[in-house]
């Protein structure tokens, strides 16, 4: 018997405690090299898949508009309907997630080690 509370699926249990530690754990378990060099995305709101490609024009009134005089693009989840760009926040982010990739034990063979 399930409890309520449980969710279905696969679960794994976290054994580090740093943010970029929890994330080269998980990269490693679940062998997401490829999702992350390919730059697969989910909505850090909903887990949507779909995205959706906008304008500034069509953010009018959505977005700061200090941003929307600035960015080019914006992204839109299917979903939820949230809109996300490529800012200074998405640029620190994604910088730090590549260093955890790159600084990731390697083994002989040339992938990475368990952690």
């Amino acid at each position: 018997t399930r409890s309520a509370d449980a969710v279905p699926g696969v679960h794994y249990r976290l054994m580090a405690t740093d943010a970029d530690m929890q994330f080269a754990e998980i990269h490693d378990v679940f062998s997401l090299s490829s999702i992350v060099a390919r730059g697969y995305s989910r909505c850090g709101i909903c887990n949507g898949d779909e995205w959706c490609t906008l304008e500034p024009s069509e953010v009018y009134g959505q977005v700061p508009q200090s941003v929307s005089e600035v960015e080019t693009e914006f992204y839109q989840c299917g979903k939820c309907r949230q809109i996300f760009w490529n800012g200074e926040k998405y640029t620190n982010t994604m910088d730090s997630l590549r260093a955890v990739v790159q600084e990731c034990p390697r083994n002989s063979n040339g992938s990475p080690d368990a952690l």
